[in-house]
């Protein structure tokens, strides 16, 4: 673009932890709690107005367990639960949920690995069965192995024209350097590309264990009877030794500045810092302060002034992150070059 190139700057900085004192209580459904014999742990709120269930089962198997050098295998692993199982194709796993009208999915993010179903009422023995099947029974083709391991690599690709993905990937590298949160669920391009399924099932036989794992139910049961059935449907899955979490302690906080140059015309800004954890005793005092600085939208202090009142962006947000361990509290907008 010759003299007149135009470039996209991306600044990232860091400040103090910044400590709230107010404590708040939280509202929640009524539930009733239990521990089932392997370990797991059970939540189910009876919700009688639908004919549906919702399970959702929470595996403490997110990204930032990955080992150094395997980053994106918790992904990789979670992603391929679906795509067979000792008995099952994967045209089969989504035909028997397609027979019983249910929808299923499996993530991973960054603290777990997420298992969900939505089924009718009447169906809901026939939906554990097919989700228990993907959850302990997984075997990993080599050939989806392949093509889930290519996925990966095109979608950070397809990310790196992405300006503000670029933005929160290096904001996270500098916020959180080598720990646990300082890369992205998907990995790195370099750990997916020499991903192999031995590591994926070393993954998963490490990691998905019951004593981990946080599963909750939601619908037009009853709490004893889904109980039982859990009981039931985990027989299999036994207690093992799962190796507690320990997140690294955080550094002293050090302010700085990344600029990547991109010949764009619009910059994307990323300022922020370390922030709370989910147990902060402050969490629902700062959830109120964040709506109003710049999580409330229009009702926000940040867009009132930059977007309506300056005409200087056309989004602007603030947010926190909030993790198992302190993650972090971000500001970000994107203007014009010359604003």
């Amino acid at each position: 673009m010759g003299a007149h190139r135009r470039t996209h700057t991306l600044w990232i900085v860091g400040c103090i932890i910044v400590a709230w004192t107010t404590l708040a209580a939280a509202a929640t459904p009524p539930a009733e709690r239990y521990t089932l014999s392997n370990g797991a742990r059970l939540v189910v709120s009876e919700q009688h107005a639908l004919p549906m269930v919702v399970v959702q089962m929470l595996i403490d198997a997110g990204s930032r367990r990955d080992p150094r050098g395997q980053e994106g295998v918790a992904n990789l692993t979670a992603d391929l639960l679906t795509e067979g199982t000792k008995t099952r194709t994967a045209s089969q796993i989504s035909q028997d949920f397609d027979f019983i009208g249910a929808s299923y999915s499996t993530s991973a993010d960054t603290d777990y690995a997420t298992l969900s179903l939505r089924v009718l009422r009447k169906d809901l023995d026939t939906g554990l069965n097919l989700l228990m099947d993907v959850l302990l029974h997984p075997n990993f083709p080599d050939a989806e192995v392949g093509r889930r391991r290519e996925a990966a690599v095109a979608q950070m690709k397809a990310e790196e024209d992405d300006p503000g993905k670029v933005a929160q990937r290096a904001f996270a590298k500098t916020a959180f350097g080598d720990g646990p949160y300082g890369h992205p669920v998907v990995g790195t391009p370099e750990a997916a590309r020499r991903a192999t399924r031995n590591e994926i099932v070393s993954f998963y036989t490490e990691h998905y264990r019951p004593e981990g794992a946080i599963i909750t139910v939601v619908g037009d049961v009853a709490a004893g009877e889904v109980r039982e059935r859990m009981e039931s449907a985990l027989r299999e899955w036994k207690k093992g030794t799962l190796t507690p979490f320990r997140y690294p302690l955080a550094g002293p906080a050090h302010a700085g500045t990344v600029t990547i140059n991109k010949p764009i015309s619009q910059a994307n800004i990323v300022l922020g810092q370390l922030g709370i954890a989910r147990d902060n005793p402050d969490y629902y005092a700062i959830q109120v302060m964040n709506y109003i600085l710049g999580g409330g939208g229009f009702s926000s202090r940040l867009l009132d002034n930059i977007r309506t009142k300056a005409g200087l962006a056309y989004s602007v947000a603030s947010f926190f992150t909030v993790n198992k361990a302190p993650g972090s509290f971000q500001v970000a907008m994107q203007t014009k070059n010359a604003s």
